[in-house]
């Protein structure tokens, strides 16, 4: 009897405690449901998620929605990458949540922040994203598969058995392998610090440079697109050069390089009279040329970053300086810095003979005929033809293996490197890591076909090879620092994803039932009672002569039924854009922006809520997104356009 008495004093105890937390949650207005866009910085992933919204408390989002927007997938409160190396379990007691039909929905930015997660609202509305851990396993599919593949590893005898190994690169090197008993290849440090500092140059054909540099280059695009205004700095930068600005092709390497490029482009434009290049050339060149330097820092960095984690790495790493790849390494930095410090050296070097070859040579492509090798068994039957007979010649062979042999050691000191990273607790530090010894691993590989002075029959064959191993470099060099380091905190304000949400607009033969009302009130001049500016030195009756402005039909909110907006003003400077809705007995004022006056035009979408009001000023046009939010309108103060965006079309105006 005292039991059943406690557990209902308990009981009440409890409810009384609950009492307070029930009625908080039931006094706030109900969470808004409602669908964002999204889309990656890094990759084309894109999609749309669930989320909810709170007046006055912001974003919140379900755990399984915020898995699918950062690309992970969710394991009880665990966000797992695809091959499970990437395990995130972020501390959810500092994130607030609330409770949601028996789930939990977490306040958005703590739990992006919480996710190292970076987003922010892009200019189409859409929320862009740049998910650390995503983009670490998203590295690591590719890496892994890179490392364990035998197609790329110069040690043919660790991997004559896989099926990597029917490649042209295989059997070339088996054949040459099956002299190591026959032939001692002599290998000194001298020798590693050569081959070292081939290593840190760029792939020496310019369309390849091109290539490594690609996807970095259209990801620095993208996220300018999205975060900044670089025209301007762009026409600057063509206009010191005294060259025509070749359109909108700006921000290619990213505003933060145009200082190296800007060098890079004063270079040739000074030898420009002696090899006569057109314009379209310059540009060409200039670029091919920035690639260089861009692409040789990379391979320096990369190493420079594998040998200072060997060295504070601790004893795991300790074996790793034994190494003459490490010795060597040492003193081919240092020079390689003198090399780099001296930068016309480096233009009038490595970059006269990438113009030399693109521009003036003209670079004679292959002739061989793609049917003769484009398979890997005729390549192989040309090796084994090929090779037998050439290593037969005393003096080649002992340069073949002894380089084959400097650059295997070479590559397995990077897969060795390679295999530690798991150390690094850091995600940035561990991803940067692999990525560069991902990186040396496959330039190793390409330095392999250096090795062999090939007859010109197989040269095609080749050069085939060579080009697959720049693209899975130019998809490694794609994964920049910026997709690692989440220094940015998310913060999106209430009201900025709901603005312009995709809604497609009902189809609705009501859509102007309110068009002649709105006329009358546009005539009545009773809409003057809620401008911002001053009127009131115009007697009514004087009204109908003045030029106030334009008036629009537009359905705001997509519900199938227009809203009028009025554009009115006393000058060009001094203005207000108005909204009405009406239900067909009154008309209702739905808030204004303050803007210039006098002239404005409006653009709307078929699928997005609200409207561009794009203004010009002295021939300059900017426009900017408004909405309803929470029944009023208002525009964002964060996007702006230059160019109305594909898919807002311009709204017939009348005047007042």
């Amino acid at each position: 009897m005292k039991k059943n008495l406690l557990m209902k004093v308990l009981a009440l105890l409890l409810a009384a405690l609950m009492l307070p937390v029930t009625e908080a949650f039931a006094a706030e207005e109900a969470p808004s449901e409602f669908s964002a866009a999204y889309s990656d910085i890094y990759n084309s992933r894109s999609g749309e998620v669930n989320m909810y919204e709170i007046t006055g408390d912001g974003y919140y989002i379900s755990l399984s929605e915020a898995a699918k927007l950062i690309g992970l997938k969710l394991e009880e409160n665990k966000f797992c990458g695809t091959n499970y190396l990437v395990i995130m379990e972020p501390n959810l007691y500092t994130v607030p949540f609330k409770t949601l039909k028996s789930e939990k929905i977490y306040r958005f930015n703590e739990l992006m922040n919480a996710l190292s997660v970076y987003a922010f609202t892009a200019e189409d509305g859409t929320i862009a994203v740049s998910s650390i851990p995503a983009n670490l396993d998203s590295l690591l599919c590719e890496t892994e598969r890179i490392i364990r593949s035998g197609t790329y590893s110069a040690n043919i005898l660790q991997n004559e058995n896989s099926s990597g190994a029917i490649t042209g690169f295989a059997w070339l090197y088996d054949t040459l392998w099956n002299f190591i008993d026959k032939i001692s290849g002599k290998t000194t440090k001298q020798d590693y610090h050569d081959y070292l500092m081939k290593l840190m140059q760029p792939c020496d054909d310019s369309e390849s440079l091109a290539e490594i540099a690609q996807k970095s280059a259209k990801v620095t695009e993208k996220l300018s697109e999205y975060v900044l205004k670089g025209q301007e700095y762009y026409d600057e930068f063509f206009t010191d050069l005294d060259i025509a600005s070749p359109g909108y092709g700006y921000l290619l390497f990213g505003i933060e390089n145009t200082g190296n490029l800007r060098e890079c482009m004063q270079v040739i434009k000074g030898v420009e009279d002696n090899y006569r290049f057109s314009g379209s050339d310059l540009i060409k060149a200039g670029s091919r040329l920035f690639a260089v330097k861009q692409v040789s820092e990379m391979y320096g960095n990369a190493f420079e970053n594998v040998l200072d984690t060997v060295d504070n790495g601790g004893s795991r790493w300790k074996a790793m300086k034994k190494k003459l790849t490490y010795k060597a390494g040492k003193d081919a930095l240092n020079d390689y810095e003198k090399y780099q410090n001296s930068y016309l050296n480096y233009i009038f070097g490595d970059g006269a003979k990438i113009l030399a070859q693109e521009w003036i040579s003209k670079q004679v492509s292959d002739t061989l005929e793609d049917t003769v090798l484009t398979s890997p068994a005729k390549i192989v039957k040309k090796s084994i033809d090929f090779l037998d007979p050439y290593l037969l010649k005393t003096n080649k062979k002992n340069d073949a293996v002894r380089d084959t042999s400097i650059i295997t050691d070479i590559q397995d000191y990077f897969e060795y490197a390679y295999n530690r990273s798991g150390d690094i607790s850091d995600f940035a530090e561990r991803a940067r890591f692999i990525r560069d010894c991902t990186l040396l691993y496959l330039k190793s590989a390409w330095l392999s076909y250096d090795c062999v002075e090939f007859d010109s029959e197989i040269n095609g064959a080749v050069k085939r090879m060579k080009d697959d191993i720049e693209g899975q470099i130019s998809v490694v060099a794609g994964f920049s620092d910026g997709a690692f380091y989440g220094e940015a905190k998310t913060y999106i304000p209430e009201g900025e994803l709901t603005m312009n949400r995709s809604k497609t607009a009902l189809k609705s033969a009501d859509a102007g039932k309110y068009h002649d009302m709105f006329v009358k009130y546009v005539k009545s001049f009773d809409w003057l009672q809620y401008a911002t500016y001053d009127y009131s030195e115009y007697s009514k009756a004087d009204y109908g002569k003045m030029q106030w402005g334009e008036y629009f039909f537009c359905d705001v909110d997509k519900d199938g039924i227009d809203e009028l907006i009025i554009h009115s003003g006393k000058s060009n400077a001094e203005g207000n854009t108005m909204v009405f809705s009406s239900d067909g007995k009154a008309i209702t004022f739905r808030g204004l922006i303050k803007c210039a006056g006098l002239g404005a035009s409006i653009f709307a979408s078929d699928s997005n809520t609200g409207f561009i009001l794009y203004e010009t000023q002295q021939g300059y046009g900017m426009g900017n997104f408004c909405d309803f939010v929470d029944g009023e309108i208002c525009s964002d103060n964060h996007r702006f356009v230059e160019k109305i965006p594909d898919g807002w079309n311009l709204v017939e105006c009348y005047e007042i």
